[in-house]
């Protein structure tokens, strides 16, 4: 079964014999789980009408989030 980190986003894999009470994300480390507690929190998106003395009337983009990256430096 495949399911993505909701940290990350980055794809996980899970093999048929793991826990689904608690997942372990490779890329990033964080720890989720799949099994519901029914406790469920609903995410109410919020919209801007106004930026300053701006009015936005129209979406025109939404920008993609790019993971981190750790870089190390030259010799």
């Amino acid at each position: 079964m495949h399911t993505r980190c909701p940290r990350c986003r980055n794809p996980v894999e899970l093999v048929d014999d793991e826990t689904l009470a608690e997942v372990s994300c490779p890329s990033c480390g964080s720890s989720f789980s799949l099994v519901g507690t029914g406790d469920t929190l609903d995410h109410v998106p919020t919209t801007i009408e106004s930026l300053g003395h701006f009015t936005l009337s129209d979406k025109l983009a939404r920008a993609k989030k790019i993971p981190s990256r750790n870089f190390t430096a030259g010799p």
